[in-house]
């Protein structure tokens, strides 16, 4: 789910600007996992709440959708990589060897500590390791398609891992479009699954499947327009950022249009056209952080503590959903959730507990394997 840096697996030659590191994507990163926490953390869990404070979370309401950002910055990134590559040899070797140990490892940890906690877990860690979907489907990379089969996300601890499975089922599409289309007919391609998510997402709710968004197709407008982004900026960036003052304007329409999301609106408002408006909103809000950002998007994006969230967001997207889980089990005895001051320290303590285990993965155990694979697998120039 958590894409790399600008750079991290791109062409070894450096025929592309886009091949270095823009640390205002990092940032960008940890803003996406910034809302999914305080979504989770603080959106979901709060429970017994007066009309005011009930008020006063409401603009939590759309945080879930940091994992939308996260979408189109994949489609930008591993789009990126993708073009930067596609006529270079060692190209499926190298992409999938390097996704392999990026995504993988700390994947199967994640989910040997789950199988282990299934068997051994009673009491109120039953819920947080449930077997409501079946393990090969976490262990395949499909449990999106149970979790909306049956209308369940399943056991807490593996709950978030559906838009992993969405990313790992994009890594096995994009790949052969950008070798074997030319840009023009992959531009035709990617704006066409956009427009056609939103038709997917309808049809598949109105048949009754309830989490229709767990789907590749009803995520191809994200994960689409980050690759229309990723091929826009090759072709056309200084017409881009000729032009910026014409985005700063459609920002500001479509955050009107994220103000209205915001509100209590019918699930299929959202389901038809919802997403598709954020993932543009998230698309213009990318395109204002890559070209020429000015001091406001420095100022934010590259505020150190975002850019960290960023650099260790894939361990704390794992992470937090299980320990937020087991903190709460372990010093409460109970089910997470924020009901007086006591829970509120317990919510901190696993909001800790998350980064300084993101911290230590990073460092320890998926820093040197990523180091590794980008030694081992490297693009090569075609001759």
């Amino acid at each position: 789910m958590i894409p790399q840096k600008v750079g991290s697996d791109t062409s070894d030659s450096g025929r592309s600007t886009w091949n270095t590191r823009i640390v205002e994507l990092d940032g960008l990163r940890g803003m996406a996992i910034l809302l999914v926490l305080l979504y989770h953390y603080v959106k979901c869990s709060v429970v017994g709440k007066s009309f005011w404070f009930s008020l006063g979370l409401a603009p939590l309401r759309l945080f879930w959708s940091g994992v939308d950002l996260f979408f189109v910055l994949s489609g930008f990134l591993i789009g990126g990589i993708l073009l930067d590559a596609r006529n270079s040899g060692h190209y499926y070797r190298t992409f999938f060897g390097r996704r392999f140990h990026r995504i993988l490892p700390l994947y199967y940890v994640w989910l040997a500590l789950f199988a282990l906690g299934l068997v051994s877990s009673s009491g109120v860690l039953q819920g947080l390791f449930s077997d409501s979907l079946p393990w090969w489907s976490y262990a395949l990379f499909v449990q999106n398609f149970v979790m909306a089969a049956q209308g369940s996300m399943g056991a807490q601890w593996l709950m978030v891992t559906w838009s992993l499975a969405v990313e790992e089922q994009f890594y096995l599409v994009l790949p052969f479009l950008v070798r074997n289309l030319n840009p023009a007919q992959l531009e035709r391609w990617v704006i066409a699954a956009a427009l056609c998510a939103p038709i997917a997402r309808t049809g598949l709710y109105l048949s009754g499947v309830e989490l229709s968004r767990f789907l590749l197709p009803s995520c191809a407008d994200c994960l689409g327009l980050g690759v229309l982004l990723a091929l826009m900026v090759r072709r056309k960036s200084e017409w881009l950022g000729q032009h910026r003052r014409l985005f700063y304007q459609s920002f500001a329409v479509l955050s009107c249009g994220v103000l209205l999301l915001s509100l209590n609106l019918p699930e299929l408002v959202m389901i038809t056209v919802g997403h598709s408006w954020l993932a543009l909103f998230y698309s213009n809000l990318l395109i204002l952080v890559i070209l020429k950002p000015g001091p406001i998007e420095k100022a934010i994006f590259r505020n150190p503590f975002l850019v960290w969230m960023g650099t260790v967001s894939y361990g704390i997207y794992m992470f937090h959903e299980g320990i937020r889980g087991l903190t709460f089990s372990l010093l409460a005895h109970r089910i997470a959730y924020i009901d007086d001051w006591q829970s509120v320290g317990i919510t901190i303590v696993a909001l800790l507990a998350t980064f300084a285990l993101a911290q230590f993965s990073w460092r320890v155990f998926e820093g040197p394997i990523v180091d590794r694979a980008r030694t081992r697998y490297r693009y090569v120039t075609s001759s």
